[in-house]
């Protein structure tokens, strides 16, 4: 109880730290810093270094080249679907970048979408039309490097053909229509119903150092965490959290269809 306690006072000063942050960032004034650069240089600046670290987009018809007939499988399906919506962010983001700076040398009109973009750059806040294909809470910085992973899982993919070993469950923007995938794959190659089927999730023991093949039926989730409680995976159970720790990452779980 002490514990719980403890956590939720952390938890508190945690959410008023960021509320207190967010105020203090609405109130900075926009004017030169003590070197001399403008919020616009700063701004530039930053947008650039975006620009520079987007990944490229996926070849899409170069995908269904590789993939053949495994197009119309389920999981070929989700793959496709994927590297659709990453390019329409990709595309999204470079559209809006170059806009934002045609705006700031004062080529085209700032509308409000750009204004917007103008804020939360000079903030390091992801703007909204960005955030869209799937929900972060990073900063601008560390939401770009999370979204060169993210699109590399399925560059990967795509020129291979090969599923990975490891999928990060997080990666996906629609993961319940990859999970959805999974079941119907395993349905398929086992002739039954996929109504009939539910999960069973075990949790693994091994390193991932060690895992060297794909499961027989159903895939390894990675990227999974605990909030509120901490894992030991010696015995592989549910323990108390340690001491100030709030979040707790999971060992990778191997999602199996069952009947």
């Amino acid at each position: 109880k002490q514990w719980y306690q403890r956590r939720v006072r952390v938890t508190s000063q945690i959410k008023e730290t960021h509320t207190l942050f967010d105020t203090l960032l609405s109130l900075q004034p926009q004017v030169s810093n003590v070197e001399g650069e403008s919020t616009e240089s700063k701004v530039m600046s930053m947008a650039q270094d975006v620009r520079e670290h987007l990944p490229e987009l996926i070849d899409y018809n170069n995908t269904l080249s590789v993939l053949a007939e495994d197009r119309h499988s389920p999981m070929g399906v989700v793959l496709l679907q994927e590297i659709l919506r990453y390019n329409n962010l990709i595309k999204n983001i470079s559209r809006s970048l170059t806009d934002l700076e045609k705006g700031i040398k004062g080529l085209v009109v700032m509308s409000e979408d750009l204004e917007e973009i103008f804020r939360c750059i000079n903030e390091a806040r992801v703007p909204a039309m960005w955030s869209k294909t799937y929900p972060s809470l990073k900063p601008l910085g560390s939401w770009t490097r999370d979204l060169v992973q993210r699109v590399d899982q399925f560059f990967k993919w795509a020129q291979t053909g090969t599923m990975p070993l490891l999928f990060y469950l997080s990666y996906f923007t629609f993961p319940t229509g990859f999970l959805t995938a999974v079941l119907q794959t395993s349905a398929r190659a086992n002739s039954i119903s996929v109504d009939s089927l539910s999960w069973e999730f075990i949790v693994q023991i091994l390193d991932d150092v060690n895992i060297t093949g794909q499961p027989k039926d159903g895939v390894y989730i990675k990227g999974m965490f605990l909030e509120g409680a901490g894992w030991d995976k010696k015995n592989c159970c549910l323990v108390e959290a340690n001491a100030m720790q709030l979040v707790c990452e999971m060992p990778t779980i191997h999602f199996k269809p069952a009947v």
